[in-house]
């Protein structure tokens, strides 16, 4: 017979602290990484993650996308191109590298952004990562011919 109380509940208070702790270890750590970081659930798509320096990027503040896809909060034109890459990434696991378009406060800004599949104990596919380099700058010096 199972034991109620005590060090069942002790373990399974202990697994959520470590869950919690190990959540807000990786925000702080996407805050302080010099790219923008997204983090999806592979089972929706929904937003578990938002940079700080994205959401400085942007304009659009965390709380505001965070447990939702961000149709509503992100160009439609945008959200197609963003959701069909993090589909590719679901279908074939692999890491995908793309510029794509966000709108910020100044004007549209360009991205590099590596998409990363999480792969969690089972094997499957739980979260994509993405990390963005700003690249709208480098794009502009190409565009007129000044980069080597």
């Amino acid at each position: 017979m199972p034991r109620q109380g005590g060090d069942g509940n002790t373990a399974a208070m202990s697994v959520d602290r470590g869950l919690e702790y190990l959540t807000e270890l990786v925000d702080d750590l996407g805050d302080l990484l010099p790219w923008l970081m997204i983090v999806k659930r592979a089972e929706d798509l929904r937003f578990t993650m938002w940079s700080r320096t994205l959401e400085a990027l942007s304009g659009v503040p965390t709380r505001e996308i965070v447990g939702r896809i961000g149709w509503g909060i992100l160009p439609d034109d945008h959200m197609k191109g963003y959701l069909a890459v993090d589909r590719r990434v679901l279908e074939t696991g692999a890491t995908i590298v793309v510029e794509e378009p966000v709108v910020a406060p100044n004007g549209v800004r360009w991205l590099r952004t590596r998409k990363v599949p999480i792969v969690g104990p089972s094997g499957t596919i739980t979260h994509v990562v993405g990390f963005c380099e700003d690249i709208t700058d480098t794009r502009r010096m190409d565009a007129l011919g000044l980069t080597a």
